[in-house]
């Protein structure tokens, strides 16, 4: 059987230690009782039966590239007019309250953990100048 999704949201996390889980809210506000077993994934993705799914992601990069890739090429989901939504915590401007919702305009990228020096006199590269621009313009 085959379950279609209208929208799948996947947090990055859930059950922590002490830490309130992302997928918690999703799991109190809507009725989440059926679950599909996917290859690849710790725990199933639950779904209320009327197109709602809900699955945490695992922390990082790789984690969550891995859970997509298991979701994407799962033969009993139909993902093809889903609309994917992350939600979670996040960085961002220390002048907004935790909680508050952001939409990202741009992408940025730091898992790169390239450092730099606003004094320096060698050229940055194009494409971190790009990226270093964009932050700078969020969080002004």
């Amino acid at each position: 059987m085959t379950t279609d999704l209208s929208v799948l949201v996947l947090p990055a996390f859930d059950d922590l230690p002490e830490v309130p889980g992302e997928a918690t809210p999703w799991y109190e506000a809507y009725d989440l009782s059926e679950t599909v077993q996917i290859a690849g994934l710790a725990e199933p993705l639950r779904h209320n039966g009327s197109g709602l799914g809900v699955v945490p992601t695992g922390v990082g990069k790789t984690a969550a590239a891995s859970t997509t890739t298991a979701l994407l090429t799962a033969d009993n989901l139909d993902l093809s007019e889903t609309l994917f939504v992350t939600a979670g915590v996040a960085g961002g401007p220390p002048s907004l309250a935790i909680g508050s919702v952001v939409v990202a305009s741009a992408i940025v990228d730091w898992d790169d953990k390239c450092r730099f020096d606003e004094e320096a006199t060698e050229p940055v590269p194009l494409s971190l100048s790009i990226r270093i621009l964009m932050v700078r313009a969020f969080l002004n």
